[in-house]
């Protein structure tokens, strides 16, 4: 609730550029699901936001374009779809699949 809170705090002033770090963390699916939702149209009106998120599936669903970063590295950028696909940003953010050395 805490979080929902600074949030419209932020926005009641009419910002050009909101920053959010992490505004998701801690919550369940369906207060996940309001903050995406609010984002989108927050962003369809013209607000820029500046986003810092590890939850992969909420950046797709809010952003048109995205910066990947790995240990303060970019590692991929652009939109969404394409920057989720890049080899680069699977294993930072998924791990590698398959790693099994052979004897």
């Amino acid at each position: 609730m805490q979080r929902k809170v600074e949030i419209a705090r932020a926005i009641a002033n009419n910002p050009t550029v909101l920053l959010l770090d992490e505004p998701t963390a801690g919550m369940n699916r369906q207060e996940r699901n309001q903050i995406s939702e609010l984002m989108v149209k927050l962003r369809q009106d013209g607000l820029t936001q500046l986003l810092i998120e590890h939850d992969v599936q909420m950046m797709v669903d809010t952003c048109d374009y995205l910066y990947a970063m790995n240990f303060g590295v970019l590692i991929a950028e652009g939109e969404p779809e394409s920057v989720i696909k890049d080899a680069a940003v699977q294993e930072a953010y998924l791990g590698t699949r398959g790693s099994k050395k052979h004897a």
